[in-house]
């Protein structure tokens, strides 16, 4: 394993550099959309008919969540990303739509389809704790007739796009046919793709460039034990046997991100593996800590970042969103402003 002081050794300037050129990055971002609800209040007693808090709610919050948590993401540290997803035509469908539609990431590619129902996760918070999250799964799949405008939108956008970042959350919106012709668009244009699945497959993810799942993730898709360093590798190399990935960036919360990359271009080139710690902060909530990290993943791939550069970046990135109570986004100032603090917290 390499401490933090051998695995940060991207220079300021490298730093600074990557995060400028996200300016000029669309990224395709294609996925499950969700609306995140946030009920804020304050808990002074217990309710008289079960042992449970009764929480006096003061706010309510709706959020972009899922795909267009990591659309909110990208563009907040800066790249352009076109969002393309499916949602339903209903009052959370609504909420969504108008809320993507204040930070300007509307469009034709979200598409709102009749036969499916969007999908609503609400946490109910009190004294900054999180009590219960309520979770609406979606009903129904989408139409014909929009899968296939949707795969229209999507084979277009990635011949013209820098990269693509593929956000499954297995709710219905990643089909087979779908996927594996992004994924193909992405190699003839010559394009990077991250994939942040739940579950990875090869008939919808062979053959991707990076993915990005996290350890029980992992451990629940090769079946391997991952408690473990020996575990995690050996679950990776299972993985990318199964799917033909080039690379793979595992996040392990507490304990960082595992990278997993090849030595050489070749096609059967052994993986190295590197690890990154996570950083020492205050962690109030990892709520959307992975679309973080899928989201900076793609960004830098994109702007021409090798493996372990986009790898830091995204995990510099995970030490600032972890920091805030719900999901959220960093801009790059403040990625700049966690390199350098722990920078000179580790006398680089």
């Amino acid at each position: 394993m390499n401490n933090v002081s051998s695995v940060l050794g991207v220079t300021k300037e490298r730093v600074h550099e990557l995060l400028e050129s996200f300016k000029k990055q669309q990224i395709i971002v294609f996925g499950d959309l969700m609306l995140d609800e946030y009920l804020m209040g304050k808990v002074n007693r217990i309710s008289p008919e079960a042992p449970v808090p009764i929480v006096e709610a003061e706010e309510r919050t709706f959020l972009p969540g899922g795909a267009a948590n990591a659309a909110v993401n990208i563009a907040t540290m800066g790249g352009s990303p076109v969002l393309l997803g499916f949602c339903g035509k209903d009052w959370a469908g609504e909420q969504l739509i108008a809320g993507l539609a204040q930070i300007g990431l509307g469009g034709p590619g979200i598409i709102v389809d009749d036969e499916v129902s969007t999908t609503v996760k609400t946490r109910i918070i009190a004294q900054r704790q999180q009590l219960l999250r309520i979770d609406m799964e979606p009903d129904g799949a989408p139409s014909q007739a929009a899968v296939d405008k949707l795969s229209s939108i999507l084979r277009r956008g990635v011949q013209s796009a820098a990269g693509l970042l593929i956000s499954d959350y297995c709710k219905g919106a990643v089909s087979v046919g779908i996927a594996e012709h992004a994924i193909d668009g992405c190699e003839e244009s010559g394009i990077p793709s991250v994939i942040d699945s739940k579950y990875l497959d090869k008939a919808r993810f062979g053959g991707a460039e990076m993915v990005a799942p996290n350890v029980s993730e992992l451990g629940a898709i090769t079946g391997v034990d991952v408690t473990t360093d020996e575990g995690i590798e050996e679950a990776a190399a299972r993985l990318r046997e199964s799917l033909g990935c080039r690379a793979a960036a595992i996040t392990r919360g507490p304990d960082g991100i595992s990278l997993f990359t090849p030595t050489n271009s070749h096609k059967d080139a052994v993986w190295t593996h590197t690890h990154l710690p996570a950083i020492a902060t205050e962690v109030y909530d990892v709520t959307g800590a992975g679309d973080t990290v899928a989201a900076a993943l793609t960004l830098a791939m994109s702007a021409g970042a090798s493996d372990l550069e986009a790898a830091v970046i995204a995990n510099l990135a995970a030490a600032v969103v972890v920091r805030r109570l719900g999901a959220a986004a960093p801009t790059p100032d403040e990625i700049r402003a966690m390199h350098e603090h722990v920078t000179e917290e580790h006398h680089f």
